[in-house]
C-alpha cells in the first residue's frame, strides 16, 4: 500500500483519506477488506504512520493512535463512530448505519461501541501485540507506594 500522498496534475481529488493504524492487524485487515469500496466512493486509505499524515493530525511520536481519523477534503477531521458513519452514509449496503445515527441517543452508543472494539482491536484475534503489563506494573507500584514514577520505563 502506498503510503504516499501525490496526487497528479487532472486527477480528481479524492473526497477524503482513512488515516488508519498500519501497525494494527485488525486495523489493516479492514481497510484492506474495504479498500475498493471505499476508494470507489472517494475515500483514500492512508496510515497514520504516513508523514503527511502525521504532519496534518499531529499525533505524538511513537503514541498507540486510539481510533482511525477521516481526513476530508474541505480540511475537516472526524474520528472513530464519527467516521464510520460518515463513510457508511455513501454505501448502499451501509446507509442504515447511517441512518441509525441520526436517531437520538444511537452516535452515543455507536462512540461507546467504537471506543471498545479500538481499546482491545490488538487483542480480537487472540493475542494482544499491546504490551500493557508496563504500565499495569507501573499502576500497582504507585498505589503500593513502590517510588518509581508512573510514566517511568521499566
Amino acid at each position: 500500500m502506498n503510503t504516499e500522498k501525490t496526487v497528479d496534475i487532472g486527477e480528481t481529488q479524492p473526497r477524503g483519506w482513512l488515516c488508519f493504524d498500519a501497525h494494527c492487524p485488525f486495523c489493516s485487515s479492514f481497510v484492506s477488506r474495504f479498500q475498493i469500496t471505499l476508494q470507489r466512493r472517494g475515500f483514500e486509505p492512508a496510515p497514520l504512520q504516513a508523514a503527511w499524515v502525521a504532519a496534518r493530525l499531529g499525533p505524538t511520536p511513537g503514541a498507540i493512535p486510539d481510533e482511525m481519523k477521516l481526513l476530508l477534503a474541505d480540511g475537516s477531521i472526524l474520528g472513530g463512530a464519527d467516521a464510520v458513519v460518515r463513510m457508511a452514509g455513501t454505501i448502499w449496503w451501509a446507509w442504515p448505519l447511517h441512518f441509525a445515527s441520526r436517531i437520538p441517543g444511537v452516535i452515543l452508543l455507536l462512540r461507546w461501541l467504537y471506543r471498545r472494539i479500538a481499546e482491545r482491536r490488538a487483542c480480537l484475534n487472540g493475542t494482544c501485540r499491546l504490551d500493557t503489563q508496563p504500565l499495569r506494573r507501573s499502576l500497582a507500584d504507585h498505589h503500593h507506594g513502590a517510588s518509581t514514577a508512573f510514566f517511568e520505563m521499566p
